[in-house]
């Protein structure tokens, strides 16, 4: 068995020992001197399979490391692969998402697309210096959805005035950019009523996506649209004028229209006031000859939630909601009345009710005093209550723009109403008596 020396102390020791037991010094190479090297060839290869096992052991530390390095590099691609992948599969089905919209935009006019095609359309009316303008406005806008979104018709009509004349403007997808590529000019109305009041699809209680409205009657193409020709502001109510349901045909530029005249008509609908038109249809024997276009025509003023259709309790007058209606009935002779004019009213009474309340809720009213309490629209009906008998009844009915601007007390009975026609009525609330006078 071979031993090592220690150099400090000179104690010999087993070569395994990793210090001398005597003094502590290290067994390091520095440390020792081996006494004798190997006997023969056997002993040398004996100790060389131990270095080759520490050698290996290395190679077999750095060779897992290698392999593990390489996993976490084969796992971190297939998690970006993968993720790479995802957002490949993500953008391929927004791309697919994009192009199915795109098809059915083809196909229908949505109220998106109305936005977008009103601000191309305006954006070229600038550009060609038809807007802006102090006469003509950019009313509504329509994007053809055969042109596979090419094609946008615009309606420019006058601002004010008594010129009918409409530009039904063809806009393209030319060369990259949109361009004008026709102006249809045509007057809609006869221009005797005051002029066009009502153009756009708010104006008849309806919404943007329901008109304008591209159309197909027998494969040709039209555009659904509405106009109202009558008096303009309330210098001359009530409104009477034409109400058109119109198609305009995009091939041959003519326009068909169903002709309505009507009258305004005032309602509350979950309380608001909202205008609607009474009347008849005129000119049926010329729009025969269309008679596609008319069958349409007649559907649409059939649906139309503008043209005032009344129920069986808006037909009976002896219920509350109808109180102007049956007063306005009961006296004919007031409207009549003029300079030194003598007439008595006949007053009906009802109970407190819903009709009562909507009809105060945005009412001017003057003082009451210890027997009645008064109240009246601006330029409306005038209503009075009995505070004794707790009753209501209308003093002064109208249904237009005719009615009261200023009523005042004479006395504790009395009151003076100045009209919108120049005319003053003084009504005795307890004998129904009135006077007339004129103010100019």
């Amino acid at each position: 068995m071979e031993y090592i020396t220690c150099k400090k102390c000179g104690c010999q020791m087993s070569p395994m020992s990793e210090a001398c037991p005597m003094c502590g010094t290290p067994t390091n190479e520095d440390a020792h001197t081996v006494n004798s090297s190997p006997k023969n060839e056997t002993e040398k290869n004996e100790q060389i399979p131990n270095v080759s096992i520490f050698k290996n052991g290395k190679r077999v530390y750095w060779g897992v490391a290698a392999v593990l390095t390489i996993l976490f590099i084969v796992y971190v691609g297939c998690k970006v692969g993968n993720r790479q992948d995802k957002s490949k599969e993500v953008v391929t089905n927004v791309q697919q998402v994009n192009g199915e919209q795109h098809d059915a935009l083809d196909g229908v006019a949505t109220g998106e697309m109305v936005v977008d095609s009103y601000d191309v359309a305006y954006n070229a009316l600038s550009r060609s210096g038809i807007l802006p303008s102090e006469k003509k406005e950019l009313i509504w806008t329509i994007l053809v959805p055969d042109s596979k979104n090419k094609e946008i018709l615009a309606f420019v009509g006058p601002v004010h005035g008594m010129d009918l004349k409409f530009d039904f403007v063809k806009i393209e997808y030319i060369g990259g950019n949109w361009q004008l590529s026709n102006i249809d000019t045509q007057p809609i109305g006869s221009g005797m009523a005051g002029g066009i009041i009502n153009i756009k699809a708010s104006d008849f209680n309806m919404q943007d996506e329901e008109m304008p409205k591209y159309v197909k009657l027998n494969n040709v193409p039209y555009v659904f649209f509405m106009c109202r020709e009558g008096n303009a502001g309330n210098a001359m109510p009530p409104c009477y004028g034409t109400l058109y349901f119109a198609l305009y045909n995009l091939k041959t530029k003519r326009i068909v229209t169903l002709d309505f005249n009507c009258w305004s008509v005032y309602s509350e609908i979950n309380g608001k006031h909202v205008e609607s038109v009474e009347g008849e249809f005129v000119g049926l024997d010329e729009i025969k000859k269309y008679a596609v276009e008319m069958e349409y025509l007649l559907k649409q003023a059939e649906l139309s939630d503008y043209i005032y259709r009344p129920t069986a309790d808006d037909l009976n007058l002896e219920l509350s909601q109808n109180a102007v209606k049956k007063w306005l009935k009961d006296n004919p002779q007031i409207d009549n009345l003029r300079d030194d004019g003598l007439a008595v009213v006949k007053f009906t009474y009802y109970d407190k009710d819903k009709s009562y309340e909507e009809a105060k809720q945005n009412a001017m009213s003057i003082a009451p005093n210890d027997d009645y309490e008064i109240f009246y629209s601006w330029r409306g009906s005038v209503y009075g209550l009995n505070k004794k008998q707790q009753k209501y009844f209308v003093v002064y009915g109208h249904e237009s723009n005719w009615g009261a601007r200023e009523v005042s007390w004479t006395d504790k009975s009395t009151i003076e109403i100045k009209l919108d026609n120049g005319v003053t009525l003084i009504v005795d609330l307890k004998s129904g008596d009135v006077h007339s006078k004129m103010r100019y």
